[in-house]
């Protein structure tokens, strides 16, 4: 009889894992739906970074559309604050906001600057015209921005905060980022 005990109790246990894995993946593919249409209705987000006092610093920038790896890329100039800051400190969070629906939504992650003729080809997202105006000296004076996503958090678009904390949902995109993705 305990033999059968041991037999159900693993098959209830197999059980819950299976829902509890399949209620995460259907979470997670739902924070992701809707932090994509966040993403698509903004062509402006905030890029902050940390100054040398450590203190946060926001800018309002235009940037790239992300592809399914939530890769943004922002361009500047080299010689700017926000340039300096991750050269210091890499570590970054861009956030969109949706007044239309309540909703926002944060990327942290790892900034990375790149200059290099390929990069800025390849991952070019500003209208000829507008370049040529705010990078008269285009690619002399342009940099690229990569931000690499950790997380995301979010609340909106039938995402909702903890009812307790208000805590926005949040989803880890990088496990090897300790203490981020807690």
């Amino acid at each position: 009889m305990s033999r059968w005990i041991k037999v159900l109790c693993s098959l209830v246990l197999f059980i819950s894992i299976s829902v509890s894995a399949d209620t995460e993946e259907k979470r997670a593919e739902m924070l992701i739906n809707a932090a994509q249409s966040i993403i698509k209705d903004n062509k402006y987000g905030s890029l902050i970074s940390v100054d040398h006092l450590g203190f946060p610093q926001a800018r309002t920038v235009m940037f790239s559309q992300p592809n399914d790896d939530f890769v943004l890329w922002v361009a500047t100039k080299p010689n700017t604050g926000k340039v300096a800051e991750i050269y210091a400190n890499p570590k970054v969070k861009f956030h969109f906001i949706a007044d239309d629906h309540k909703s926002y939504l944060s990327v942290v992650g790892m900034a990375t600057l790149h200059s290099d003729l390929k990069t800025v080809k390849e991952n070019d997202f500003f209208e000829p015209k507008l370049k040529a105006k705010l990078w008269p000296d285009f690619p002399k004076d342009y940099l690229l921005i990569r931000i690499e996503p950790i997380a995301i958090e979010m609340i909106g678009r039938n995402i909702h905060p903890d009812r307790a904390t208000w805590q926005a949902q949040h989803l880890c995109l990088k496990p090897s980022y300790h203490g981020v993705c807690q």
